[in-house]
Formats: structure tokens, sequence, C-alpha cells
């Protein structure tokens, strides 16, 4: 399970944010400084371990949650949107299967352009998922924690691997298919 960082709310105690600075209900920050591209010709036109669908696309089975459809046209900017409100559906979903946990926002989020493929981009996105939790006899639990994923987005299919704070090199494993067009 996620680290939590829980705040006890007592009378009159409000929660403040914790995260990346951005105000709660701000727009999605997004940068698209790639540390490479791939070009046609090119050995691997997705990154190492990648599932690429052959022929018929089957989702991976993921928390229930209101995910969103792949982007009409693909662009850095319709990736990074698709990955940061995939990370947040997915954030969500994954922390309401706990039946005391109830999300109630988020207060920050950020992706990025990693590396641009021939058939897709692979993005970095993160976000900060508020939430409270009911406790047992102590009361409700306020709290933040962060939720961060790797996503190759193309046309056809996107494919989701849990990330990390600082993305580094992305995983050549644990990938799953997660859209499918």
């Amino acid at each position: 399970m996620r680290r939590r960082v829980l705040l006890v709310a007592g009378a009159g105690l409000l929660g403040g944010c914790l995260g990346d600075g951005t105000a709660a209900g701000t727009t999605a920050t997004t940068s698209t400084d790639p540390t490479a591209t791939t070009t046609a010709g090119d050995e691997a036109d997705a990154p190492d371990g990648v599932p690429v669908p052959d022929g018929e696309c089957t989702v991976a089975d993921l928390p229930d949650g209101d995910y969103p459809s792949l982007p009409g046209t693909l662009d850095d900017d319709a990736a990074t949107e698709f990955a940061i409100a995939f990370e947040k559906a997915y954030a969500t979903a994954e922390l309401e299967t706990d039946e005391d946990v109830r999300v109630s926002g988020f207060d920050g989020w950020d992706a990025r352009v990693m590396e641009r493929f021939e058939s897709g981009v692979l993005v970095a996105a993160s976000v900060s998922v508020d939430f409270s939790e009911e406790g047992y006899g102590t009361g409700t639990m306020l709290g933040s924690t962060p939720s961060h994923g790797w996503y190759f987005v193309t046309e056809g299919y996107a494919a989701r691997a849990p990330g990390e704070e600082n993305p580094g090199d992305p995983p050549t494993y644990t990938w799953e298919l997660v859209a499918c067009g």
C-alpha cells in the first residue's frame, strides 16, 4: 500500500495541502522537454517491456473507476492530458478500494513528455491525492498521498507502469494495457 501522510482532524483543525505547491483546482502543468526522440527506422517503436497489442487489444484488470478515453488526435499535449486524467482516476479508484477512504480532490499534478516514438508518446505523470479516512474510534484522518505512473500513449492503445517521484529511465516490466481505441 502506498505510504500515506495522515493528519488527525480535531474540532476546528483543517488539514493543509501537501504536494508540489499547486493550489487545489488549478489547471495541470505540463512540460515538453524530452530526453530523446526515436525516429522511423529505429529497432523499437515502443519502450522496452510495453505490451503492444497484436490484433485484439485487451485492457488489464483495473480498480473500478471512471477512466478517460484515448485522445482523438495524438500530440504531446493530448498525451500529457490523458496521462494526468488517467493517473487521477487510477489513484482515486485504488484508494477508494478501502471502503473507509474517500478522495476529496487533488492538490497538484504534473506530466512530462520523456520520449517520442513513431507510434506514440512516453509520459511520466504524478498527482497528489487528498483523502479522508474514517478511523476506528480515532475520528477522521485527513491526508495526501502521491501517485506516479509511466504512460505510453498511442492512437490505438495506452499502457501504464508504476512510476516514482523523480522519474529516470522507464521500467522494462510491470507495464499493463489500460486503454484500447
